[in-house]
């Protein structure tokens, strides 16, 4: 055989290992080794693409053992009593951290959404949530939000990329429209004349921005005990 041919063979090898301990079928190499397909293609590859293929797989299997090693672990540590006890811990513990998420988010929603309402008028609302991004806009007599509308506001103490604090608004533009419709249901004069009142009325703002910021420091501190919790569940004997 070629180096080649040889290196191939090699991978084919380190495929099987990983097959085996996934439960999937192997490849049966001796056989194979003999087919045009594996000749054709051990000469389409290059010499280092294949030595660079063989290094990522014994990773990769070394990863998959340890995995396993770890699973068979858990299988006994589960059925004792200090492992039973564990688990039932860490899952009671994980369903707490969920609803806590949950709840943090709809009251935040609620609590900004009633503060909206009292500072520029009942008939804004607050489109969407995240603990990044909001966006707020008007809905119609029908209750349903007018297209174009709304307004995004941005929120992160580090923005990714610059690491600075960010409290923005983006502001979509109505293009023309009339000048004397003042208040009515729908017009955009409505519209703009809630966010030139957002903008002047630096008490709210002010509050707003602690509010957001607070909500984001407090869902991150969730999520990270959340992960701290998955990765235990993946592997509870790794200090």
């Amino acid at each position: 055989m070629t180096r080649k041919e040889n290196l191939l063979i090699t991978i084919y090898e380190l495929r099987n290992s990983l097959s085996e301990i996934n439960g999937k079928e192997t490849t049966d190499i001796a056989e194979f080794s003999k087919s045009y397909r594996f000749r054709e293609e051990a000469k389409r590859w290059k010499e280092y693409e294949l030595k660079e293929r063989i290094e990522m797989l014994q990773k990769e299997l070394g990863r998959a053992k340890a995995k396993k090693e770890v699973d068979a672990k858990k299988e006994v540590y589960i059925r004792t009593e200090e492992g039973k006890a564990a688990f039932e811990a860490k899952t009671a513990k994980k369903e707490e951290l969920e609803k806590a998420y949950d709840s943090l988010e709809a009251v935040t929603r609620y609590t900004i959404e009633k503060s909206i309402k009292q500072t520029i008028g009942g008939h804004w609302t607050v489109k969407s949530f995240s603990d990044t991004s909001m966006k707020i806009g008007i809905l119609g007599e029908d209750g349903k939000a007018i297209f174009g509308q709304d307004a995004d506001i941005y929120f992160e103490q580090k923005a990714w990329g610059t690491g600075e604090e960010r409290f923005e608004i983006n502001i979509g533009t109505c293009g023309s429209c009339p000048l004397d419709e003042g208040t009515k249901a729908g017009s955009f004069s409505r519209f703009y004349i809630g966010i030139g009142q957002i903008f002047s009325n630096a008490e709210f703002l002010s509050w707003l921005k602690d509010t957001l910021f607070g909500y984001a420091r407090g869902i991150n501190d969730i999520r990270e005990q959340l992960r701290e919790i998955e990765a235990w569940f993946e592997n509870p004997f790794k200090a």
